[in-house]
């Protein structure tokens, strides 16, 4: 046995049997498969042998991160799978341009680190920190893109997802980036105890996400019920016929709605209805016809504005109305949107509209004039109260307008007495208004 062992380290030692080991081992840290443990172990020995291996070059390093990347990225290969082998070449394409592209950001991150910094300390925990910084870059150079970042090999752990509101995706990534630090330090000094200390508390965090936080929640008059409706995840994205989705949302909703009535909210995912729903009536109708006048649903489809498609969140009333959007302004590279598009790759296949990011978020500036408008019901009584901020420094005309508007406030509050007409309150208004040089709008129905 002891024997078969020592053959066995000289073969498990050499730098491409490595790479492809701890990728493999790597791979199995992400979704579906989510062994956080792995994690450590792949980037711990990767890392301990670029600081302590002589035959570990520099080249290694590069085709560690390579072929991590290109198995990791082969997914992109599915989107593109059903529009023939044209499509599928190019998918082929761009997994490999975009694998040596963040494989060059990891190499270069890592290079750099063992270039600058000679002490083997500041190597030891700079070599892991590096992930995280190519981690940053990743989400500044293409934005959005899911780059499946080190805090999601506990996406299946509601314990540790519990800190992200505190730590933050990038934040969770360095706490596990600087335990990677730690192991690699006590590998290097042969702290043998501690490594099994450290090694037994990873594991045994692993082992929490077994459990389930059942834990109920005290309800109030504050509290918000949610429905989140999703399909099978792969009949979701095989499936593209509009009302055959339609019809399983609808299947799923109803069932959920019989188990759980008193819902204030109904959520179905992103392109759940792969369509243009602005201004479909007759969709919005039948969506509608799932809630009743205290709930809300809220649909991801798409919109189409002037040549342009939007990835659009909608939210729909009881009446089937749209009372508010929301246009997605992160797209995904390759899922939404195919760089250069248009004067390359559209002269060769027909690839369709590349989405557009959404544009009709309103960001406060300095001299911006902004109302607050709040209503509240209560027993059948409606109350209306509003209330006009200036932003900044505003320019003087527009301070003059906010101050004679509410000046007519007040004229229309003074003429409400016993005996008095509506109109009297209308006239009252219009007169302080039209006698500081503004007119009103006299048909507002």
């Amino acid at each position: 046995m002891v024997s078969n062992l020592n053959n066995l380290l000289p073969y498990l030692s050499r730098p491409i049997n490595l790479i492809i080991i701890f990728s493999i081992v790597y791979v199995f840290s992400l979704p579906p498969f989510g062994v956080s443990i792995f994690y450590y172990i792949s980037f711990s020995i990767i890392f301990y042998n670029i600081l302590t291996n002589d035959n570990f070059s520099k080249k290694y390093i590069f085709y560690f991160f390579l072929f991590t990347q290109i198995i990791t990225l082969s997914w992109i290969t599915q989107s593109f799978y059903s529009g023939g082998f044209g499509y599928l070449f190019l998918g082929i394409i761009l997994v490999g341009v975009l694998s040596i592209f963040i494989a060059f950001l990891h190499y270069s991150a890592t290079i750099l680190i063992l270039v600058t910094f000679k002490k083997k300390l500041l190597q030891i925990f700079l070599l892991p920190l590096g992930l995280s910084i190519v981690e940053i870059l990743k989400e500044f150079i293409f934005g959005g893109f899911p780059w499946n970042p080190s805090a999601i090999i506990y996406y299946k752990n509601i314990w540790i997802l519990k800190s992200l509101p505190f730590f933050g995706v990038y934040g969770l990534g360095l706490v596990v980036h600087l335990i990677v630090g730690l192991i690699i330090y006590f590998l290097y000094y042969k702290k043998k105890v501690v490594i099994f200390s450290l090694s037994s508390v990873i594991v045994l965090i692993y082992a929490f996400g077994f459990f389930e936080n059942n834990t109920e929640r005290k309800t109030n008059n504050e509290t918000l019920n949610i429905l989140l409706i999703q399909p099978n995840l792969y009949e979701s994205l095989v499936e593209f016929d509009v009302l055959r989705n339609l019809e399983i949302y609808e299947k799923l909703t109803l069932e959920a709605l019989t188990n759980s009535p008193k819902v204030d909210l109904i959520i179905w995912p992103e392109g759940s209805l792969p369509i243009d729903l602005n201004n479909r009536d007759g969709l919005l109708t039948r969506l509608s016809s799932l809630i009743n006048e205290d709930q809300k649903i809220i649909v991801g489809s798409s919109a189409i504005e002037e040549n342009q498609l939007f990835n659009r969140l909608y939210i729909i009333d009881h009446q089937g109305k749209t009372i508010d959007f929301y246009d997605k302004q992160k797209l995904v590279l390759f899922g939404e949107y195919i760089p250069f598009v248009k004067p390359i790759v559209s002269k060769f296949l027909n690839l369709g509209m590349n989405y557009t990011p959404g544009n009709n978020q309103k960001i406060l500036k300095d001299g911006d004039i902004l109302n607050i408008d709040v209503t509240v019901i209560k027993d059948g009584w409606h109350g209306d109260t509003s209330k006009m901020f200036l932003v900044g420094k505003c320019a003087p005309h527009n301070e003059r307008l906010v101050r004679i508007t509410q000046e007519c406030l007040y004229k229309g509050i003074e003429a409400v007495k016993p005996g008095a007409y509506l109109g009297d309150i209308g006239n009252a208004i219009q007169k302080h208004a039209e006698s500081n040089y503004y007119s009103v709008v006299e048909d507002y129905c």
